[in-house]
């Protein structure tokens, strides 16, 4: 996030690697925007801790030499272009898939992170043979109602999957 500062998250760096954390996971939304990203990269990487990024995609061409300084790139995808579109917007896919194609190029290592939804739970296969494809691991992710302050159970998203949908899909995972 731009807004915050470099010094102040440098801070927090601090205060992580002082409580032992062995991660850190730099995501948005977008921390490719930041305008000191890589200065912020360098200092994750200076206390000794594994840099990871969760990033649309857009931004890995212009920023190849930070990119090879991280551990792992993780790259959003919420399925075949068809599907992660509805969510990511139009032309998304094409971005995210030519931001894999650089890492995978590079010899950098990539993770997709795909959000099960109702509009992409039966993409789950073509999710595994994308990630194959480029060499990333697949990660998964799921949209779980949120309570409020008075214990009122909230949706997120009029996305998310009934119980009995998630678990029908991560029984094709597994």
């Amino acid at each position: 996030n731009a807004d915050m500062s470099k010094e102040n998250i440098f801070r927090i760096v601090d205060a992580f690697a002082d409580m032992g954390v062995i991660e850190v996971s730099l995501i948005g939304g977008e921390p490719f925007l930041h305008p000191d990203f890589n200065e912020i990269v360098d200092y994750v990487k200076s206390k000794g801790l594994f840099c990871s990024a969760v990033t649309n995609g857009y931004y890995i061409s212009r920023n190849i030499k930070t990119c090879k300084k991280l551990d792992m790139i993780c790259i959003s995808i919420d399925g075949p272009e068809r599907c992660n579109d509805i969510t990511r917007g139009s032309g998304s896919f094409k971005k995210a898939i030519e931001g894999l194609k650089i890492l995978r190029d590079n010899n950098i290592n990539r993770s997709i992170r795909a959000t099960l939804q109702r509009h992409n739970l039966h993409c789950i296969e073509e999710m595994m043979q994308i990630a194959f494809e480029y060499g990333a691991i697949l990660n998964f992710g799921l949209l779980f109602p949120q309570s409020s302050e008075n214990g009122e159970v909230k949706t997120i998203s009029e996305e998310t999957p009934a119980d009995i949908e998630y678990r029908d899909a991560l029984k094709r995972i597994i």
